[in-house]
């Protein structure tokens, strides 16, 4: 198995558009399931980016040195970085609940280690 079949593995869903090798057909769910997969891979990058912007902002608030500029500016970053999480979460609460409205699915097993996310 290659890099690129090993960082595939977690977002592309077990399928084969003709049936073939021994893998189901593809069908709508899997699209779906594709693009949770997506989601959620975009969800822990931007968990990643938020702990990253408050770790800068410390940073920041810890040079400022009492400029109150400085301080403000440290602030609204933290502040933008929660903001912009909140947004993400929103987003995937909403694609959660069309996923799952349009599937099968009563529910998701996601385990990134056992092949990604599986329909229960």
């Amino acid at each position: 198995m290659n890099l690129i079949q090993i960082a595939q593995a977690a977002l592309v869903p077990e399928c084969s558009p003709t049936g073939a090798g021994g893998l189901e057909k593809c069908t709508t769910e899997h699209l779906f399931e594709l693009f949770y997969n997506i989601f959620n891979f975009g969800i822990f990058l931007a968990g990643v980016i938020v702990v990253l912007m408050v770790i800068w902002s410390g940073f920041q608030f810890m040079l400022a040195q009492g400029n109150p500029y400085k301080l403000e500016k440290a602030g609204k970053s933290v502040f933008n970085a929660i903001v912009g999480f909140v947004i993400v979460l929103s987003a995937w609460l909403i694609v959660n609940t069309i996923v799952t409205v349009f599937t099968d699915c009563t529910g998701w097993n996601i385990n990134p280690f056992a092949g990604g996310l599986n329909c229960l």
